[in-house]
């Protein structure tokens, strides 16, 4: 934006019948780089690649040819790859979110398929890795200790 303010600010000025005019007649495009919104207004055309042309081709005959060419094309070629990367990126991102949502939906799901019954073995299975957990639950290791009593004591009837 500053280097096309820089390089074509109030050069292109055109006679009515569409030549050079670099008098102070001369009637400036509607499309210029002679303040700075109308700069990015141009620069904005080019990088969305539509209509820059005729911006080109006035910057070009009215201005050095080389550093018109240099300037469009590095804003062409440049642009479109930042551009192009941006938008890479947003899908990127969003895909990931995507994914991550699946994930915890899917896990969600499967906890909520569960029954009651499995819930309730999963507490007791992990409260019984870790006993001081089982003080929620009433009674519960007593019970479990006098059950486990009982069937070594089985147990050992049935041997003898």
């Amino acid at each position: 934006m500053l280097l096309g303010l820089e390089l074509f600010a109030y050069r292109q000025s055109f006679s009515p019948d569409g030549k050079v005019d670099k008098s102070e007649n001369g009637i400036y495009p509607r499309i210029n780089f002679n303040t700075p919104f109308n700069s990015f207004i141009s620069v904005f055309i080019v990088l969305a690649n539509e209509g820059w042309a005729l911006l080109y081709q006035n910057a070009y005959r009215s201005t050095d040819p080389y550093s018109t060419s240099i300037f469009f094309y590095s804003l062409v070629v440049i642009g479109q790859f930042v551009l192009m990367n941006l938008f890479v990126a947003v899908l990127v991102e969003n895909f990931e979110e995507l994914s991550v949502r699946n994930d915890l939906m899917n896990k969600l799901r499967k906890a909520n398929q569960r029954t009651s019954w499995e819930k309730f073995k999963d507490i007791i299975n992990r409260c019984l890795k870790r006993p001081e957990n089982l003080s929620f639950i009433p009674n519960v290791s007593d019970d479990l200790a006098t059950n486990k009593y009982e069937e070594m004591k089985k147990k050992q009837d049935l041997d003898r």
